[in-house]
């Protein structure tokens, strides 16, 4: 049977339709964040292009927390960080929602979900996750826009600082937020007094100072202790804090792994942002007689204990 042209045509636009409407629903990190807060979206890497999507499948490559009991807290959900070509998010979710579809996130499963934007002290978040399919699993885990790698994004301080941020990210430039990042040759200072180890209770950090973040150009970074929401954290109550002066813990420079957040205040009107590290670990830097870095996994620092969603 012989078919029209303009049938052909109705066809071609048909389909052409169809699949622009499918490409909507499926986007890339990069897309979901400009997107405005309760947003829900499908999240697999595969932008529509309006924001540079790159069509690479998203990857868990943090896990940031997870259901049990660590340093005396109970933890119930999870927040893992998922990255594609175009950027990164934090998926924080229940425990009972993951286990209702069936997730377990594990680092290295390229995954879509379905879930709500939901951005957090400028942490690229999606939340209520209500539907996850793994597409494959041990695979290459993102570190920055367009670059697989070994899933940390190498950065400074003052690029930390330079609150370039757009779209609905906050201040945190694109680039970092919702990344785990390293930040290389950094020292440990306190404004007040400098605990020996992690404290346990919001009581034990009442009347401590805030934990700082040194280069050698005299640029600080606050850092976030946030045990109340990341299990990482929690595993690290009671160990000894880099430069505290703790005989079992390392002096002297080390770099240190994290998830980056800003706290924003409002004073008259006007939204400042202290920018914060939330640690994962810290590597101590070996004399230069050595040949072995002396590793302390899974450490964080003290900042000021606020109050967040779980």
């Amino acid at each position: 049977m012989k078919i029209s042209k303009s049938w052909l045509v109705v066809a071609a636009v048909t389909s052409a339709l169809a699949f622009i409407g499918t490409r909507v629903l499926a986007d890339d990190a990069l897309d979901i964040e400009y997107y405005t807060a309760n947003t829900v979206a499908t999240y697999d890497g595969n932008g529509d292009f309006l924001y540079g999507g790159n069509n690479a499948d998203a990857t868990v490559d943090t896990i940031m927390s997870q259901p049990g009991t660590f340093g005396g807290h109970t933890y119930t959900g999870w927040a893992v960080l998922v990255g594609d070509a175009s950027g990164s998010l934090d998926v924080f979710a229940t425990a009972s929602a993951l286990t209702a579809i069936g997730w377990t996130p594990a680092e290295g499963q390229t995954v879509s979900l379905s879930a709500t934007y939901s951005p957090y002290h400028s942490i690229p978040e999606i939340a209520t996750v209500t539907h996850e399919n793994t597409l494959g699993v041990n695979e290459p885990l993102w570190n920055s826009p367009g670059v697989n790698g070994s899933g940390s994004q190498l950065t400074t301080i003052p690029a930390v600082l330079a609150n370039k941020g757009t779209g609905t990210y906050g201040a945190l430039s694109q680039n970092l937020a919702g990344y785990l990042v390293e930040i290389p040759n950094v020292t440990i200072t306190c404004n007040g007094t400098f605990p020996a180890t992690f404290p346990a209770t919001n009581a034990e950090t009442a009347s401590l100072g805030t934990l700082m973040l040194n280069d050698t150009a005299g640029n600080q970074l606050t850092l976030y202790f946030w045990y109340s929401s990341y299990s990482c954290d929690g595993m690290m109550v009671g160990g000894p804090i880099p430069d505290s002066g703790n005989p079992n813990a390392p002096a002297g420079m080390v770099d240190v792994y994290g998830l980056l957040s800003s706290y924003p205040s409002v004073s008259a009107g006007i939204t400042n942002w202290q920018d914060e590290l939330i640690p994962t670990a810290f590597v101590g830097i070996p004399e230069p007689s050595s040949f072995m870095l002396a590793g302390i996994g899974l450490l964080s620092l003290l900042a000021v204990i606020r109050r967040r969603h779980s």
